[in-house]
């Protein structure tokens, strides 16, 4: 697994790790292991705070907004990302990062009413859309047709009227998983080329650093 970051160094660096990596494995091989994990685990830590702050710029929209799925933390305290890693081990050598499909409210955009609808961002303009905020204590409907979604209650939306349903309004979305994950394709290559390589020699001196008790 040396390769990914030997073949994108220098020569002289590209030697160095060649010849650490393997007087690592002589020492201590789970130890090698280790160290490209934990490069590997670093590479895309980064390339998934670079992505959501890339993203959250061009969309004009706070970073906490795109980074979480919700605002709100679940029963671990917890809240749900948009990006997540799962990470590389000494066993499995690779991270891999994935992108919630869930979109992003409309109204988080800079959003504006027109007359012919609501106009978010640079965005085209959504017929006949409307910007609301659904009251929290909604009356529940004589004709047996239920009560408002609880996701709407006491949130400024934007909605477009559709048909008969139990409430008959439907929320808009940005999607951005598809932006995310090219993001985060070319976020990763661009670290991978800066850094990989000089990170895997640092990493490596301080494990045979460590093992031969100078740390």
């Amino acid at each position: 697994m040396t390769k990914p970051f030997s073949h994108i160094a220098d020569a002289a660096t590209a030697k160095e790790i060649k010849l650490l990596s393997k007087k690592l494995r002589k020492t201590a091989g789970i130890e090698l292991r280790r160290a490209q994990a934990r490069v590997i685990n670093t590479i895309a830590r980064k390339a998934k705070t670079q992505t959501l702050r890339t993203v959250s710029k061009e969309l004009g929209i706070k970073n906490k907004d795109l980074r979480y799925t919700s605002q709100t933390a679940n029963a671990a305290g917890k809240r749900n990302e948009r990006l997540k890693i799962n990470r590389a081990t000494a066993r499995k050598g690779e991270a891999v990062l994935s992108a919630s499909p869930k979109g992003i409210p409309l109204s988080k955009l800079k959003i504006r009413q027109t007359k012919k609808g609501v106009k978010a961002g640079s965005r085209k303009i959504i017929d006949g859309a409307f910007i609301a905020t659904p009251t929290t204590s909604p009356k529940r409907s004589t004709k047996g047709r239920g009560n408002m979604p609880a996701s709407f209650a006491g949130k400024t939306q934007v909605f477009t009227r559709r048909g008969k349903e139990a409430y008959p309004l439907r929320q808009h979305y940005v999607s951005v998983s598809r932006r995310l994950k090219s993001g985060m394709d070319s976020q990763t290559q661009a670290i991978m080329q800066r850094e990989a390589a000089v990170m895997m020699k640092k990493e490596l001196e301080y494990r045979i650093a460590k093992l031969a008790g100078f740390k």
